[in-house]
């Protein structure tokens, strides 16, 4: 792991899995442009530096959390990753709320110094387990989609086929019906 990826892993330790996949989902998807922006420096004074903006909107994840779930989760992680000016001002992360003035979308802004950074940790597809093995994270609704293929898969197999591997299929399907269930 490169000491830029352990740097990033340190500062989002606060958050939990599901906020970690959310932030990930807005660098991937919501980079919106170059900005100047308020960050604290090293004492703990607001600063004024280049930064990339992500709209939080743009995230596939965040399209999949409705209404108050999907301000309750950015909230926490701008109470987490932006302390100062009422939520809005991190050292590494910021935050805008209502970013046009409609209510339509916020934004969180990365300091130039540490967006590469950040992006080469938000591709990283899955999370580093306690024991650090690489894990995928699957969302409910893809759970529900490849246990509803997988049905229909069975469905396609001879009925040879489905006697002689019955005890490996059922349980793939118990695995998969116990993540929807920790879902």
């Amino acid at each position: 792991m490169s000491t830029r990826f352990s740097k990033i892993e340190q500062i989002v330790s606060t958050l939990t899995k599901g906020e970690k996949r959310l932030l990930k989902d807005i660098i991937n998807n919501g980079a919106y442009g170059d900005y100047a922006w308020k960050f604290l420096d090293e004492k703990g004074n607001v600063e004024t530096v280049e930064a990339c903006g992500y709209c939080v909107y743009y995230s596939y994840h965040a399209k999949l959390l409705k209404g108050c779930a999907m301000t309750a989760m950015c909230q926490s992680i701008c109470r987490k990753l932006c302390p100062a000016v009422n939520n809005q001002v991190g050292r590494y992360i910021s935050h805008r709320n209502d970013w046009w003035g409609d209510g339509s979308a916020d934004m969180l802004f990365i300091r130039e110094e540490y967006r590469s950074a950040f992006e080469e940790w938000a591709s990283e597809k899955g999370f580093k387990d306690e024991q650090g093995a690489l894990r995928h994270s699957i969302s409910r609704e893809d759970l529900d989609d490849l246990y509803r293929r997988l049905d229909n898969f069975i469905a396609d197999l001879t009925y040879e086929e489905a006697e002689q591997n019955r005890d490996a299929l059922n349980a793939v399907k118990t695995i998969i019906h116990k993540r929807m269930q920790e879902k």
